[in-house]
């Protein structure tokens, strides 16, 4: 990919923006990245002043959801025509309408959700293949969109076009139970022995390639609004289950 962008501009440096670094590194290594951090000096080699990040081709906010639209309003004065901005959220409606309200309209918007993070890459052994990565051009040309739906695909990943709306529904029905199921089965600490069954192998195997970020499923829920539906059903569900059994322990 000789005609990616020149340079990449990372705002947050976390576990994600460090995964994407490698990634970028190893599949584009002509461009130049360049990450902006509240915890690191600029060093000219990885961290670089604002004015460095904000001049880059393409740039990626690596933030929290509740600190989204914040990073956008220190980025807006530093935008210039032609620039593409690509957002990576875990939820898609709120940062698009974000965006689409704060950056002018000579500015490139792409939305983009890779299913993956850094527990999941470890897991399988440093590969993305079967993962996915949704993407959405919000108001983009078609260059540069092409060229991130390109790179996604360089990576193995089943890349998806669904607009925010769909994304969000089927996220808050997956993405979000299973994060909230991994929360409560973590808070019981369960540890592998050895009667384990097979089937308990696997949750376990699940839960380790699970990260909770407790931050992020509280972000899901306020900013899916599809998320409360899916909770209430949840709930209905271990109330049905609790039912049941009290039922069965009562007979």
């Amino acid at each position: 990919m000789n005609d990616f962008f020149q340079k990449i501009g990372f705002i947050g440096y976390g576990k994600f923006t460090r995964l994407l670094i490698e990634l970028f590194s190893s599949h584009v290594p002509q461009s130049k990245l360049k990450v902006l951090s509240r915890s690191h000096q600029p060093d000219g080699e990885t961290f670089f002043s604002k004015e460095e990040v904000y001049s880059a081709d393409l740039i990626i906010p690596c933030v929290p959801i509740r600190n989204f639209a914040e990073s956008l309003d220190a980025l807006l004065p530093y935008l210039k025509k032609g620039q593409t901005i690509l957002d990576v959220c875990s939820v898609k409606v709120f940062p698009k309408k974000t965006m689409l309200e704060k950056i002018p309209a000579d500015i490139n918007i792409i939305c983009s959700h890779p299913m993956f993070g850094p527990a999941s890459y470890e897991k399988l052994g440093h590969s993305l293949k079967g993962c996915c990565a949704i993407l959405e051009n919000v108001r983009s040309e078609i260059q540069p969109y092409q060229l991130i739906k390109d790179f996604f695909a360089s990576l193995d990943l089943n890349v998806i076009e669904m607009t925010a709306e769909e994304h969000d529904a089927k996220a808050a029905q997956f993405q979000f139970i299973t994060l909230t199921t991994a929360t409560v089965l973590k808070k019981l600490n369960i540890k592998r022995e050895i009667i384990d069954t097979p089937s308990a192998l696997k949750m376990l195997d699940f839960l380790d390639m699970i990260s909770v970020d407790g931050d992020l499923v509280l972000d899901l829920y306020k900013y899916n609004p599809y998320c409360h539906k899916e909770f209430s059903r949840l709930k209905d569900a271990f109330e049905t289950i609790q039912k049941e059994l009290d039922e069965c322990s009562n007979n």
